[in-house]
């Protein structure tokens, strides 16, 4: 979790990462219905001032949601012009570097904490990307690199979500044994960063899910965003 009012590096605090919503009781008379499952999200933006502004909120643990949260684990060596910066360690404001050569300024980060499921069948499963070292070419990734599933991968012409790639050889699918820290940043421009070496978007939110949504859950996906420059109004 970011320090509030402050851009000194932290480690992140620790937050219940999912939760649900009270069941309806059975001594009123009425069955028991399943509640959607919650997850805790967390977003820090650069704010017009050139300060930071921090929320954290539950929102449904669904894809829409979660896609936006997560590409980047906490260990990615995301390439700045000064050396890589952890992914946990990046703050708004921070410049990065891009597959173009050119650089970027982190405007917004979020970030979730993905929890294993594999022994809780009701819930949807946990699942990361693991892609060995050298995959690509030369340090390409530069050392092992784990992303979400939803991560897309830039190559040549070609953008490809990190789930679509497994083949189980050097791109491999995982299912950790213990909760793993998520991040995703957005740039002030769209741009490839390079995580590990490898070109990897920057998050630009999904129109399409967006449009999708009612009135009440659009309110609350954009409220995540609400002092970035991107126009939902547009949509």
């Amino acid at each position: 979790m970011y320090t509030p009012q402050s851009t000194e590096r932290a480690s992140v605090s620790k937050f219940p990462p999912l939760a649900r919503r009270g069941d309806l009781s059975r001594s009123v008379g009425r069955p028991q219905q399943s509640a959607p499952l919650m997850r805790k999200y967390a977003a820090a933006c650069l704010s017009e001032d050139g300060g930071i502004t921090e929320m954290e909120r539950l929102a449904p643990a669904t894809p829409d949601f979660e896609q936006a949260f997560s590409a980047f684990t906490h260990s990615t060596q995301i390439y700045a012009p000064g050396g890589p910066i952890q992914a946990s360690d990046l703050l708004p404001g921070d410049i990065v570097s891009t597959a173009s050569g050119k650089e970027r300024r982190v405007v917004w980060i979020g970030s979730m904490i993905g929890v294993p499921t594999m022994d809780q069948p009701e819930l949807p499963n946990f699942k990361l990307v693991r892609i060995t070292a050298d995959t690509f070419g030369l340090d390409r990734p530069m050392g092992d690199l784990t992303l979400a599933p939803s991560a897309i991968i830039s190559a040549g012409y070609e953008n490809i979500a990190a789930g679509d790639r497994v083949d189980g050889d050097s791109v491999c699918q995982l299912m950790p044994q213990s909760s793993v820290r998520m991040f995703h940043v957005m740039l002030d421009r769209p741009a490839e960063v390079l995580a590990n070496g490898i070109p990897v978007a920057s998050y630009v939110p999904n129109t399409r899910f967006v449009e999708k949504m009612g009135p009440n859950r659009k309110a609350l996906f954009t409220s995540f965003f609400e002092n970035t420059s991107f126009n939902f109004a547009e949509i």
